[in-house]
């Protein structure tokens, strides 16, 4: 069976209308303290950080810049934003005084890849269980292919392309190195003087440029 945790002072607001229905739809229900978003939803390939808001409480995010801070703590974590609308005309009516910002706000999501999800209310337990249940990440699919000739964004790329490693963390790395090649050269002691990089993922990106890559 599936899994969902969901955060306390979520449930104690949304349980009736969100979690009560993902049990319904055959996933079980975890009630805890949360600190990354409100919901985590535990798949066998990898888990999923949800951060659902209100409509209206996203538009106010994003004239205060706590959307930002939001997006910055999701990227790097397979999370995403699920903003709830109870009518279509929510959005028409925020475009005269938001569009700009709305537009900003979606790029930088894009741009450290946290995916944005519009959806109605009560689409919402739909939503989280489907990204439950479903074979979101299938490595047989073909693979994005990366359309930049600019160095650093290739090399920022395939940074990204190493498990745990996000859009913060790879530009760590080469603000330290300066270039592919340090860092191919680099000791255990040198990565392990990155900010935040942490011992296994340092061990990780060491092993990647001095492990034999012969077949056995």
């Amino acid at each position: 069976m599936k899994t969902v945790i969901v955060d306390s002072r979520e449930w104690e607001t949304t349980r009736d209308r969100i979690a009560r229905k993902l049990e319904e739809l055959g996933l079980r229900i975890i009630v805890k303290p949360l600190d990354i978003s409100n919901y985590l939803i535990e798949r066998e390939d990898k888990t999923l950080p949800l951060q659902r808001i209100y409509y209206k409480k996203y538009l106010e995010m994003i004239a205060k810049g706590e959307v930002y801070n939001l997006i910055y703590k999701l990227s790097g974590t397979d999370g995403l934003i699920l903003v709830e609308i109870e009518d279509l005309s929510e959005i028409g009516d925020s475009i005269p005084a938001y569009g700009k910002a709305l537009e900003v706000s979606l790029k930088t999501a894009l741009k450290y890849r946290v995916p944005t999800i519009l959806s109605h209310v009560y689409l919402t337990p739909k939503i989280i269980c489907y990204l439950a249940t479903e074979d979101l990440f299938d490595s047989k699919k073909k693979e994005t292919k990366i359309y930049t000739s600019n160095p650093r964004e290739l090399a920022l790329s395939m940074l990204m392309r190493l498990p745990g490693i996000g859009p913060k963390t790879a530009a760590r790395i080469l603000a330290t190195f300066r270039s592919l090649r340090n860092l191919a050269n680099a000791d255990m002691d040198s990565l392990m003087r990155v900010e935040r990089l942490g011992k296994e993922k340092a061990k990780l990106i060491y092993e990647v440029f001095n492990s034999s890559l012969d077949q056995d």
